[in-house]
């Protein structure tokens, strides 16, 4: 879906017409997301995912691999949606060959590597900059998709 964040009366209205998954982008940033149990008109319930944005890998710093655990059951026919994960990514640009690269980087994992060289006496492969940057962002990030 191509939206803005938060068109709950959408939302309710594509989830009783058959979605399960609604993977939204618009805005170029990331969107809140949310697991929502369904009642559907017949009373019977069923689960719902929406992401209102992924963001982008092209034209923001941040966006994520969305991970989504789904199981079919054959017995009736439903979806459920067991585990909802994500990848935090920083959009990098890298100058090292004087041409436009970009490097997508996993924010948890360079974060960790920065905190397991700096308690061991090692030389991190990152600044003490680039480490509280990538820290704050992730922080936006964890706060932007919190899941209601």
């Amino acid at each position: 879906m191509n939206w803005s964040s938060n068109q709950n009366n959408l939302t309710d209205f594509l989830f009783k017409n058959g979605v399960d998954i609604i993977l939204g982008n618009s805005s170029q940033i990331l969107g809140s997301m949310e697991k929502r149990t369904i009642t559907m008109d017949d009373g019977t319930i069923k689960d719902g995912f929406v992401i209102y944005s992924l963001g982008n890998f092209m034209t923001s710093q941040n966006s994520i691999i969305l991970n989504l655990k789904i199981t079919k059951h054959v017995d009736n026919n439903k979806i459920t949606i067991d585990n909802i994960d994500y990848i935090p990514l920083y959009l990098q640009q890298d100058n090292s060959l004087n041409a436009k690269k970009f490097k997508l980087l996993d924010m948890k994992k360079l974060i960790a590597d920065y905190d397991l060289a700096f308690n061991s006496g090692e030389t991190p492969s990152i600044s003490v900059t680039f480490y509280n940057n990538l820290k704050a962002q992730l922080q936006n990030i964890d706060t932007n998709l919190k899941q209601k």
